[in-house]
């Protein structure tokens, strides 16, 4: 199974890691993006920390959230409020 990819922090999305601004709306036009895609596919995330306020809704089998790994170098979804309270 081959998996086609969106980068999140591309020009058209612009999602930017670190920079302490709100992603969420980026991030969302790159799931949305990606749900337009037939088959498997990824939503990529390079390095660094994503501020995110709103939950992100995947509702389609074959699809991935992929960051940059764990730990130092690795990727962060950042949610600053409890998931229970974001859609409130």
């Amino acid at each position: 199974m081959r998996f086609r990819g969106v980068d999140s922090s591309d020009d058209e999305f612009g999602a930017a890691p670190n920079d302490g601004n709100d992603d969420t709306k980026a991030v969302l036009a790159a799931i949305a993006h990606a749900n337009e895609i037939d088959g498997p596919v990824i939503v990529r995330f390079s390095a660094g920390r994503y501020r995110i306020s709103e939950v992100l809704h995947v509702e389609r089998s074959e699809f991935v959230l992929q960051g940059a790994g764990s730990g130092p170098g690795g990727t962060t979804l950042h949610f600053p409020r409890p998931l229970n309270q974001v859609d409130k």
